[in-house]
């Protein structure tokens, strides 16, 4: 037999031995009774269109959950990309590390996040295999188109070393919104090929207290 059939064979066996996803949606929340145990919950005008659980880039146990707020047209508005995600056994001494220079930290909803604001194009092509293909995937399927910009936050809860950073289960919760939202476009936040530090970071501090705004995590 060769390496790649077997690899091929690996990668399916892998696939098929993933189980549905655990958590389920009652409406604009998600109740965990694990990994952690907590519930978060959305503005009601948010809906949950799909789920999935699968192999992140074959280390990770991955499970997404996504919601939406669109227009009658349903376009965009807003998402919400909620992630539960742990290393698998056989990658023992994988870690993440968000103590990296490109996270801070926020105490929010009786813990410590690690944050990073972030806008891009939704015309680039998602890394494939990655959890964002996959996000993205759920949202194209129901129907949805997204808007031509993205700001988009990351909140990232490290279940195992909440204030290093450093572990191996993780919670992380991706706000995102229509760039045009907030009045802006993608070109005001870039100057000569870089990111415009100085229009950028006002918007970035206001994308975090919106999101903080609009997500509560109990738990």
């Amino acid at each position: 037999m060769t390496r790649s059939l077997i690899a091929v064979l690996a990668a399916l066996l892998l696939v098929a031995a993933v189980p549905p996803p655990e958590r389920s949606p009652r409406r604009n929340q998600i109740v965990s009774l694990a990994d952690p145990a907590a519930r978060v919950i959305l503005p009601r005008s948010a809906r949950h269109i799909g789920a999935e659980r699968f192999v992140l880039y074959g280390v990770a146990d991955c499970e997404i959950h996504v919601f939406v707020e669109a227009g009658p047209d349903k376009l965009v508005e807003r998402f919400y990309w909620i992630q539960y995600e742990q290393y698998l056994p056989s990658a023992p001494t994988a870690r993440y590390n968000y103590a990296n220079g490109k996270h801070a930290t926020k105490a929010l909803w009786g813990h410590t996040w690690w944050v990073r604001p972030r806008f891009g194009l939704t015309s680039d092509v998602p890394q494939p295999g990655s959890d964002w293909e996959r996000a993205r995937g759920i949202i194209e399927k129901a129907g949805y188109t997204l808007p031509p910009a993205l700001l988009n936050l990351s909140l990232i809860r490290v279940l195992d070393g909440e204030t290093s950073g450093q572990g191996r289960k993780e919670l992380a919760i991706f706000y995102n919104e229509d760039m045009a939202l907030s009045g802006h476009s993608f070109t005001d936040f870039v100057k000569d090929n870089a990111i415009d530090t100085v229009r950028w970071e006002p918007t970035a501090r206001a994308l975090v207290e919106r999101a903080s705004k609009r997500i509560r995590v109990i738990g």
